[in-house]
């Protein structure tokens, strides 16, 4: 990991991409499940900084592509949510783009507290537009 963190500003911009396969956005309305750990989320759930990434390139390669969900760091900041940054994805990879939260786990996915935090999510997702379809890209986020 790089000695030196960017650290995220609370006004920064942060991308969720929720698989259109996964079902967790569906005519107009987004899940708690599009914020649920899955067997990859150790640490936390990723997201990806804009500053750093376009949103293109904030999705997987799921073949029926992506919508990607847009979040300020300070507003999840404000309801307890940790957001950092998260450069180091493994297997020697630094991606300054990438970003987690720390508080949702795979180790803590049946929680109340992660359970809460999800529907904290949902309900901040619905101050910017939910971004899509986005197609996916090689090379994108997995």
């Amino acid at each position: 990991m790089p000695e030196e963190l960017i650290p995220i500003e609370d006004a920064e911009l942060l991308y969720r991409s929720v698989s259109v396969r996964s079902g967790h956005y569906e005519d107009g309305v987004l899940s708690a499940q599009a914020f649920h750990p899955n067997s990859r989320d150790e640490s936390g759930i990723s997201l990806f900084r804009a500053k750093y990434r376009p949103i293109e390139q904030a999705v997987g390669l799921s073949p029926d592509g992506y919508y990607v969900v847009v979040l300020q760091a300070g507003e999840m900041r404000s309801r307890g949510i940790l957001v950092e940054p998260r450069p180091d994805v493994g297997g020697g990879v630094i991606d300054i783009s990438h970003a987690e939260l720390p508080q949702i786990t795979r180790a803590l996915k049946k929680s109340a507290e992660v359970a809460d935090f999800k529907e904290i999510l949902v309900e901040l997702s619905g101050r910017r537009p939910i971004e899509g379809l986005v197609p996916p890209v090689a090379g994108g986020a997995e």
